[in-house]
């Protein structure tokens, strides 16, 4: 869909010009291209071409400018087959220091860590039978 968006804050501690690196999988064949805008201003267009399914992950990076503080990088699709799955974006300063913003606040299982606020009770494997209902004469 033309116009779908993913949003990033990105939180430099000084300001310049940065690589950016977006970490994205594509299970399709077709590129899915997307504008890249910090702070409102347009960056670049990147392609996201296809990456042979939805769990291979590749990368695409921009270099761009950067406020020291929040700044707001968005990739915005700009074909109707919509964006590629656009997990993590990394500033590539060559620290290894990890994405520096996911779009998706991720946190542990609360099911599993055993703090979901309702019980959790398994699912019964077992049938419940019943007769045949009468037949009409």
């Amino acid at each position: 869909m033309v116009g779908a968006a993913v949003e990033f804050t990105v939180n430099p501690t000084t300001a310049g010009t940065k690589s950016l690196v977006f970490r994205y999988a594509n299970g399709t064949t077709t590129s899915r291209p997307a504008t890249v805008t910090i702070n409102g201003t347009v960056q670049t267009t990147l392609q996201f071409p296809g990456t042979g399914s939805w769990t291979n992950w590749m990368i695409q990076t921009v270099s761009a400018p950067l406020n020291a503080g929040a700044n707001t990088v968005r990739a915005t699709s700009t074909t109707a087959n919509g964006l590629g799955n656009l997990d993590s974006l990394t500033d590539d300063d060559g620290s290894g220091s990890g994405p520096i913003s996911d779009p998706i606040k991720e946190g542990p299982d609360p099911v599993r860590a055993g703090t979901h606020p309702l019980p959790v009770r398994p699912v019964s494997r077992s049938r419940t039978r019943f007769p045949h209902p009468p037949t009409r004469g």
